[in-house]
């Protein structure tokens, strides 16, 4: 239940009790406040409605001039997206006004940085990414790390292989020589020319 105004009069029952003049003048100014209220909002609707309607027909002049007059007008009931041509589930609006459904502009943006209607650039230019290794930079590096490593560790590898009585055994045991050299390799070559480069 509300919290009662003190200024005001109450029937038994906790409603207004409309007979008093002080409860009519002040419901009465309560109207008019929500009243003034629910003009202001529709005056804000009124200029984003007014808005939405002139981004559509720069959009729809836009079409025209791409397609040569051969595209249909938008629909502002039914918006879709240009490229898709499927109904918007969401939208993205790039600087220069067009818009597009999220799923185009993800696919778009993957590979240009520019507006696909008007070609304004909406981003900075997307980064080259960098080229894989080849196999004979990794051969090389690996070729580079064997002469690093003393003479005997892979004699001793080699005794302790030829020790092993079970293919198990044996399995695990390269299995933990190749991972522990890697993580070597990893350490001692890999990650201080990367945090040069």
């Amino acid at each position: 239940m509300a919290a009662m105004n003190p200024n005001l009069v109450y029937n038994l029952d906790g409603s207004l009790d409309m007979r008093r003049k002080k409860n009519k003048e002040w419901l009465a100014k309560l109207n008019k406040h929500e009243i003034k209220t629910l003009r202001d909002e529709l005056g804000v609707l009124k200029t984003k409605n007014s808005s939405l309607e002139t981004r559509m027909l720069r959009q729809n002049k836009t079409i025209k001039e791409l397609s040569g007059g051969k595209e249909k007008e938008l629909d502002p009931e039914s918006c879709d997206c240009a490229i898709c041509m499927e109904p918007m589930q969401g939208q993205v609006a790039l600087r220069c006004g067009h818009e597009l459904c999220p799923y185009c502009f993800a696919q778009h943006a993957r590979q240009n940085n520019t507006c696909p209607f008007c070609r304004e650039e909406f981003s900075c230019k997307p980064q080259k990414p960098p080229e894989p290794m080849p196999d004979s930079v990794a051969d090389a590096i690996v070729d580079h790390w064997s002469t690093r490593v003393p003479g005997n560790y892979f004699a001793n590898q080699s005794e302790v292989y030829n020790n092993i009585e079970t293919p198990q055994e044996k399995h695990d045991h390269l299995r933990w020589l190749v991972t522990a050299n890697s993580k070597l390799m990893i350490k001692n070559m890999i990650r201080p020319w990367y945090e040069n480069e």
